[in-house]
């Protein structure tokens, strides 16, 4: 759903400002090009902010477990219960 509403957003980001060149009496190239440049520029931008946003919960989020069991601990996190399964 994220990537479809990408799509969207730059698409119009891309017509908007294709039609703002156009307007402006730039050729029809040029103004598609700016448009797409505009467009790429906003992706990239979304693209870092995901991936800073994703290293940071990432890096806060504490050490991992499988299983119920703490990496590197070889299985001395378990409670009596857990030990048995």
């Amino acid at each position: 759903v994220a990537g479809l509403l990408g799509i969207t957003v730059i698409g119009g980001i891309i017509s908007a400002r294709q039609g703002f060149e156009q307007r402006h009496g730039y050729s029809a190239a040029s103004s598609y090009l700016s448009g797409y440049r505009l467009g790429l520029l906003v992706a990239s931008a979304l693209v870092a902010l995901g991936g800073l946003t994703a290293w940071s919960a990432l890096r806060h989020s504490g050490s991992p477990t499988i299983l119920g069991r703490r990496q590197g601990t070889g299985g001395a996190g378990l409670t009596r219960a857990q030990s048995r399964v």
